[in-house]
């Protein structure tokens, strides 16, 4: 799991795989491991961790919690 760009692209470089936030809330949300990732997207966001809100908005809506 990695949001840096710089750790992102060095990944691909290398042939890997990556997960950013976003999906590994989804995937823990489609396992039923959470029943919500908005608030945890709150919870981010309040301690200063950058998202953004458009992407957040639409990944809410997708998730069915808009």
């Amino acid at each position: 799991m990695i949001d840096d760009l710089k750790g992102r692209k060095l990944t691909e470089s290398l042939g890997m795989n990556y997960i950013g936030t976003l999906g590994l809330l989804k995937i823990a949300k489609d396992r039923e491991i959470i029943r919500e990732v908005r608030p945890l997207i709150e919870n981010f966001l309040e301690g200063g961790y950058y998202l953004d809100m458009r992407l957040i908005e639409k990944f809410l809506e997708d998730l069915g919690e808009i």
